[in-house]
């Protein structure tokens, strides 16, 4: 008690220089003390919305208070760059489905002999190897390229094979359009006539109806009637280029491919 009183005394007594040294000393200290146990709190980025339409990021301790939302710990470590969110458009600005299209019917691929395996012209029959060689390319996975191959490898005098003529119209909810005429091209089992239509709706109801008969003298042979329907136009679209598309199973494998190309107007 007695040497309290000594202190207490001698701190009265010292000169004010000397009291604001100590005064300043206790405070630095203070501070100092204060600041080292701040900076033991872990500091984490976090995300600060901006209203100029983007985003500023910041490193601010947790619990930040009002003006910032710490972000899970571990998202960035601390003094590591956090890039912007990646800018996206508004859906209203992604572009609007195509409402109408150019369809062309290129050409068709046609099987190299009818389903009884007769040649289209001179009464000839295909070889049962043929046929067994074209039942086996049809069940491929893609049988078109393997298809167009073994037709041309096909051996036969060039007039048996099919002189091919026909129509076709197109087809929408307002009803059949004025059919087209598809010239007569000899001797092929690729006949192509690069017909097209302007302005097709893409409304899943449009289509294209094709008819074809193999030309003769007397009595024509009918070679197969088909429909590419909304289906095979999109595809066509989706492809950007000449799409093959199956039509073996309207045709009893008389007509086995029509090649067509769709792009959006």
């Amino acid at each position: 008690m007695n040497s309290t009183l000594r202190l207490s005394s001698t701190y009265r007594n010292c000169p004010a220089g000397v009291k604001f040294a100590q005064l300043s000393f206790l405070a630095v200290l203070l501070l100092t003390v204060t600041a080292c146990h701040r900076s033991r709190r872990p500091r984490v980025a976090t995300y600060r919305p901006s209203p100029y339409g983007y985003a500023t990021y910041n490193t601010l301790p947790p619990n930040p208070g009002p003006g910032g939302q710490p972000l899970p710990p571990g998202y960035a470590p601390p003094g590591s760059y956090v890039p912007p969110p990646s800018y996206a458009p508004p859906a209203s600005y992604a572009p609007a489905a195509p409402q109408f299209a150019r369809v062309t019917l290129v050409g068709l691929l046609i099987a190299p002999g009818k389903t009884d395996g007769t040649h289209w012209d001179l009464g000839g029959e295909v070889s049962s190897e043929d046929m067994q060689r074209l039942a086996f390319k049809l069940a491929a996975k893609e049988p078109y390229v393997g298809l167009a191959m073994f037709v041309a490898s096909v051996t036969m005098p060039a007039t048996a094979k099919p002189d091919i003529v026909g129509t076709a119209a197109l087809m929408t909810s307002n009803g059949a359009e004025q059919p087209y005429n598809l010239a007569k091209i000899q001797d092929s089992f690729t006949p192509e006539w690069n017909l097209s239509w302007a302005h097709v709706p893409l409304d899943g109801r449009a289509r294209i109806h094709v008819q074809c008969l193999d030309m003769d003298l007397v009595n024509h042979d009918p070679v197969g009637t088909f429909e590419l329907g909304p289906e095979a136009i999109r595809a066509a679209m989706r492809d950007g280029g000449v799409y093959p598309v199956a039509v073996d199973g309207q045709t009893s494998n008389q007509i086995l491919f029509a090649r067509i190309s769709a792009m959006a107007e």
